[in-house]
């Protein structure tokens, strides 16, 4: 058996540790999240064809997670100018601005404590939400390097190796998107 055969027995073995840290990274650095199947599918298809790029010894979570990073940024900027982060008109929320202290919006506030307090969950879903929300407005670096940090837990050099910088600009990278 040759090293190619080789390398194609043990692609699945290796991808299958992987892939759900693969999946979560692909739907926290994509703009738009119904791609992810297909995209999924380009970065196998990608890593597949490569194989022979890997080097045994190294990392193949590393190798195909740079696979993924690019294969992403490229998907990503094919939708760049689509890709807009609006914030909702919330008139409401206007309105209680002007309210120092309005006995109905204190009633709602405390009927919103109160579903807290029934279903912890609508809090998690909230701030989930409010996750998302911040993660989408980073910079594409920024989401990168915080998403192989935490979701990939690849070190700072892993990280700096996989999307071509420097270490520092990864560390930098990483502050601010912390911030």
């Amino acid at each position: 058996m040759n090293q190619r055969e080789q390398l194609q027995r043990n692609f699945e073995a290796e991808l299958a540790a992987v892939r759900p840290e693969l999946l979560a990274y692909g739907r926290h650095l994509l703009r738009r999240r119904e791609d992810l199947p297909d995209t999924l599918q380009v970065i196998l298809l990608t890593a597949y064809r490569r194989i022979e790029q890997f080097r045994p010894g190294t990392s193949f979570k590393a190798w195909i997670f740079q696979i993924a990073t690019y294969e992403i940024f490229n998907l990503n900027r094919k939708y760049a100018r689509e890709w807009k982060v609006r914030v909702p008109w919330d008139e409401e929320l206007i309105d209680r601005a002007g309210n120092e202290m309005d006995p109905l919006a204190e009633l709602e506030r405390e009927a919103a404590y109160d579903r807290i307090l029934r279903d912890p969950n609508v809090l998690a879903n909230a701030l989930d939400a409010e996750l998302q929300s911040a993660i989408a407005s980073l910079s594409p670096k920024e989401r990168s390097v915080l998403l192989l940090r935490i979701i990939g837990e690849f070190s700072t050099s892993e990280t700096a190796q996989m999307l071509g910088m420097p270490a520092g600009s990864v560390m930098g990278f990483l502050g601010r998107a912390r911030r």
